[in-house]
């Protein structure tokens, strides 16, 4: 049964969004015309003023970055499936999906409700999620109901599923991969799957006989993300059943209505909060299991107001100009786990871990995205150390260093900037047939190109991909690395 859900209040919604877009590019427009005057009387108070209100568009990034959120296209796909024709029924499912789809729609997102659906009716409900999915923006997959895992891979069971023996599960039930592959193939920018579907398999005693079920495990398998923008969580850990339930909800389903919609709250924040009150209410039977690849933030209830202006502050005098506080110090890192993963040439968890420190060394580890001035004033004891390391421990083939020199030597052309960043990304492996590779396809070993590592990737602006900007690597030539 589908239960199409529309947003209610539209026009009120519409109103407010309109007022939100209003009330910030007031803010912004304030400033730049406070920005214009200080600029004009430069020369009488100096450029401390001007520099706070450039902090201040900076700031107002991460509110700029949550109104954004606010007005991507949001779009959920909910299923619950409980009263099964060849399987135990379930208490809950119904009324998890149900009320996590009436959850989504108050958040802003265009929801479609399925419950107790067959197989072609999930198919179809995934190929239209699909379509809805290529404008771009946030998507969800919610499912509750029986799933399964054989051979490693896991399976969600339609309502009229006939498993009599193993052999069958391909041709009865959907595969989660499939969801994972409709949602990463589409042009949506986030992707979220929620899978409370750990029952233990319901039809593991009627395979026993005739069948070979040594690869069926209990509850769901662990599941590898490949590309960037996927959240991934499981009712309970890989291997392990969830309980369904005495309450209206599922514990694990409960918390999350909880929490999903609490103002400003990150998805990583929200999906830590599930897991420990579902430890707390099963008695540490049952442990949440989750996995992200974002980059960046998420937040399903963000906030829209613009922070407020910056307060003039009292120009330093000449003598107290050079006084230095703990924060402008570079902060100290620990290199421990980067040098232990260089020494056993485990390049790709090397690879990670840079990305951490870059993000420790800039101070936007919370954030988890850099802004221009941070890479232009980004210490250069910092970059040195990581640099030295990963020349160090590959024979110099790799590193900062490495990747400036052979940028440097195409930047000696006439071409643009937009053509030297891109025959870089090609000498170093990073492009092939004027297309970017992925991430999981990339060479972690040895016998990588020149320069191909480390590959780490932030988003510049709160925006962007798993990229190196090639600012980056002209600030290791400012530091003299």
């Amino acid at each position: 049964m589908q239960s199409n859900l529309h947003i209610p209040h539209t026009g009120l919604r519409a109103r407010f969004i309109k007022r939100a877009i209003g009330l910030a590019m007031s803010v912004m427009a304030a400033n730049i015309l406070d920005a214009q005057s200080l600029f004009a009387v430069q020369s009488e108070v100096g450029a401390t003023l001007v520099d706070e209100s450039v902090n201040f568009f900076e700031q107002n990034i991460t509110s700029l970055d949550r109104l954004a959120q606010s007005q991507r296209p949001r779009t959920a796909l909910v299923i619950g499936n409980a009263n099964y024709d060849n399987a135990t029924a379930l208490s809950n499912p119904i009324n998890d999906a149900t009320d996590i789809a009436h959850a989504l729609e108050s958040l802003g997102f265009e929801v479609t409700l399925y419950q107790d659906i067959d197989y072609r009716e999930m198919e179809n409900a995934l190929d239209d999620f699909k379509t809805e999915l290529d404008r771009g923006g946030v998507g969800v997959f919610y499912y509750a109901g029986h799933g399964v895992q054989v051979e490693g891979e896991n399976y969600l069971v339609p309502l009229d599923a006939r498993l009599e023996h193993q052999r069958d599960i391909r041709y009865e039930t959907l595969p989660l991969g499939m969801v994972l592959n409709a949602m990463e193939g589409s042009e949506s920018n986030i992707n979220i799957v929620i899978v409370d579907a750990c029952r233990d398999n319901p039809f593991t005693r009627q395979w026993r006989s005739g069948s070979r079920t040594s690869s069926v495990s209990r509850g769901l398998a662990e599941v590898q993300l490949f590309s960037t923008g996927t959240v991934i969580s499981f009712a309970t850990g890989p291997n392990k059943v969830a309980y369904d339930g005495v309450g209206q909800n599922s514990p694990y389903t409960a918390s999350l209505l909880n929490h999903i919609v609490s103002e400003d709250k990150d998805i990583v924040d929200v999906f830590r909060s599930v897991r420990a009150d579902v430890m707390r209410d099963t008695n540490g039977q049952q442990l949440p299991w989750y996995q992200e690849s974002l980059i960046g933030t998420f937040s399903f209830n963000p906030s829209v107001q613009p922070t407020t202006s910056p307060v003039q502050q009292p120009l330093l005098s000449e003598s107290s100009s050079n006084n230095v506080s703990a924060s402008d110090l570079p902060p100290k890192l620990n290199y421990q786990d980067l040098e232990d993963n260089l020494l056993t040439g485990n390049f790709q968890e090397a690879d990670l871990i840079t990305r951490t420190l870059i993000l420790q060394s800039a101070r936007r580890e919370t954030e988890e995205w850099l802004r221009i001035a941070d890479i232009q004033n980004f210490p250069c004891r910092n970059l040195s150390e990581i640099d030295q390391l990963w020349t160090t421990h590959s024979d110099e083939k790799f590193g900062f260093s490495v990747q400036q020199e052979i940028y440097q030597r195409l930047n000696d052309t006439d071409a643009s900037d937009a053509d030297i960043w891109q025959d870089f990304s090609d000498s170093v492996a990073w492009r092939a047939n004027n297309d970017w590779i992925r991430y999981d396809l990339l060479t972690f070993d040895e016998s990588a190109p020149l320069g191909h590592l480390p590959r780490w990737g932030v988003s510049v602006g709160g925006f962007g991909q798993w990229v190196l900007p090639s600012e980056f690597l002209q600030r290791v030539e400012s530091c003299n690395i």
